[in-house]
């Protein structure tokens, strides 16, 4: 039996504990392989056990011109079909020059997922079709840029408001799935291309790494894992020896007896509780060891210092501790800048039509909405939210 059949068997036991106290899923379907072997399991799991319901957002990016027109209508037919209810969003004539002009892969990464979050029904979980395959090039990936060992995973399989139920699994057992079921997908040529860092990786260096040691993708992915369970585990240790500290201030003996891996995530804690569990992602491996370097050097007569990290945060230490504080300042240019984005969600239009219109939307920040089902299932199953804070991007 393929692995993802096996999978399906059971999700009743494993997936269903994980994901009964959310409010509905949404996933994110491109229209290729992976997002669609979901799609097609979703409707097996909605048809047979009913676990769950689930609703579909799509972006058009309009980078392929008709072929990207072409996967909108497939995932927009596919869910008619099913009776599934989708969102659709198809990007601005601004976007799409921001797109070609820009770093494409980050910023449509940024649209897509400003998307998903904006569309999702609150306290919900937007599933990906993200795989084991994923782990192993987001891994050499971070290796080669620079990456503590416990973000080389980059992704977990449950890490709210994101699920990724075929983490599991092998691109191969994804591919071997649909021809099983005889299931058709879109094939998007942009992957192919070898001029993108990760399209490099996936189709260059990966290859050459099973060609000499076969298995080595699976073995990738598992050291990555491991490595994301140890410092998991360290975290937690550290986490309850900082919060012994009074005021929030730690010694600096703390951070003299800690290990340069543990003293930097040690920094990152103590900016997540600044920051009220989001991790700082903006903040570089150099910038940890900058604030290190000095509270290490710092002499305990020394007046004290202060630096200024990304984030409207400050680092100031004194007295022999460490302590983190709020810029003002930068606060109140953060907050100017969310009620921009505020102001921007407010004027992006939304439109509910029935299926068979699906005429591609002419006006920009049109977002489609297409459903058959009727109005009383469509209230439990679609929901839009335009103040929804974006703050999080993910690979």
């Amino acid at each position: 039996m393929n692995k993802i059949e096996r999978l399906l068997d059971s999700w009743e036991q494993t997936a269903e504990p994980k994901i009964k106290s959310f409010q509905g899923l949404t996933l994110a379907w491109s229209g290729g392989p992976d997002s669609t072997a979901l799609f097609h399991l979703f409707c097996r799991v909605a048809k047979q056990k009913n676990i769950f319901r689930f609703s579909v957002n799509h972006i058009n990016y309009r980078l392929r011109g008709a072929e990207s027109d072409e996967d909108q209508r497939f995932v927009e037919e596919a869910s008619k079909d099913s009776n599934v209810p989708i969102r659709v969003y198809r990007v601005s004539d601004d976007e799409l020059l921001s797109l070609k002009q820009g770093s494409t892969q980050k910023l449509a990464r940024e649209l897509r997922y400003k998307f998903f979050l904006q569309n999702s029904p609150p306290n919900s979980l937007i599933v990906t079709g993200h795989h084991r395959d994923d782990l192993a090039e987001n891994a050499v990936f971070r290796m080669i840029r620079g990456s503590s060992p416990g973000n080389l995973a980059g992704m977990t399989e449950l890490s709210p408001p994101f699920w990724r139920p075929l983490l599991s699994c092998s691109k191969e057992e994804i591919l071997a799935y649909l021809n099983q079921h005889k299931v058709t997908y879109r094939h998007d040529r942009s992957n192919d291309r070898i001029g993108y860092s990760r399209n490099f990786i996936r189709h260059e260096i990966l290859p050459q790494f099973e060609k000499l040691f076969p298995g080595a993708k699976n073995r990738i992915a598992a050291l990555a894992i491991e490595a994301q369970e140890l410092e998991l585990d360290c975290k937690l240790r550290l986490q309850s020896q900082i919060s012994s500290y009074e005021d929030g201030k730690i010694p600096q003996q703390f951070f003299m007896e800690l290990a340069d891996p543990l003293a930097f995530l040690a920094l990152r804690i103590m900016l997540e509780d600044s920051k009220k569990g989001m991790p700082p992602n903006n903040i570089s491996r150099s910038i940890f060891a900058d604030i290190l370097a000095r509270i290490r050097r710092s002499a305990p007569g020394d007046t004290g210092w202060a630096l200024d990290v990304p984030g409207g945060l400050v680092f100031r230490y004194g007295s022999g501790s460490t302590w983190i504080e709020k810029d003002r300042q930068n606060q109140k240019m953060a907050r100017a800048l969310q009620h921009k984005r505020n102001i921007e969600r407010i004027n992006t239009r939304v439109i509910l039509e029935p299926h068979a219109s699906c005429e591609i939307p002419s006006t920009k920040n049109d977002v489609y909405i297409n459903n058959d089902a009727n109005t009383e299932s469509l209230s439990k199953n679609l929901y839009i939210d335009n103040d929804v804070n974006i703050e999080k991007m993910v690979d």
